[in-house]
């Protein structure tokens, strides 16, 4: 493997520790593309990953208090152990993007860690044929 472009390893958007080995280099790495087909098979997964108590905080002073939550979070979880999560939702025809280019089989078990609202592990279990998809989520909400 041939190490990225540090310009293109920065523009990345991850944690810091990501974005540390991303530079270092030797890291695999696949571009993927989103097609119209990918879009197509997420409308259906939207509101199952943005279920009715997510939206309610995507607006206004909800969403302040929301992202007051998350900040208080990150300093209980992650700063105490110096880490620094990315903290991004995946969008849901990335997520289904992500899944096809895995070319997961039937006997293959998918696991997120840190899947955040779980985009991925709901594109894994809609758009694969593996038998398993589970994701796992340290914030409470």
């Amino acid at each position: 493997l041939a190490p990225l472009d540090a310009r293109l390893a920065h523009s990345v958007q991850c944690s810091k520790q990501a974005r540390r080995a991303l530079e270092r280099g030797r890291v695999a790495t696949a571009w993927v593309d989103v097609t119209d087909q990918d879009a197509a098979a997420a409308e259906p997964l939207e509101d199952a990953a943005v279920g009715p108590e997510r939206r309610a905080h995507d607006e206004g002073e909800a969403f302040d208090a929301h992202n007051a939550v998350s900040r208080s979070e990150f300093f209980e979880f992650y700063q105490g152990e110096g880490l620094d999560p990315a903290n991004n939702e995946l969008k849901m025809p990335l997520a289904v993007a992500v899944a096809r280019s895995l070319e997961l089989t039937a006997t293959d078990a998918f696991v997120d860690l840190g899947c955040s609202a779980g985009a991925l592990v709901l594109a894994v279990a809609d758009a694969t044929p593996a038998r398993l998809s589970h994701g796992v989520e340290l914030s409470p909400r």
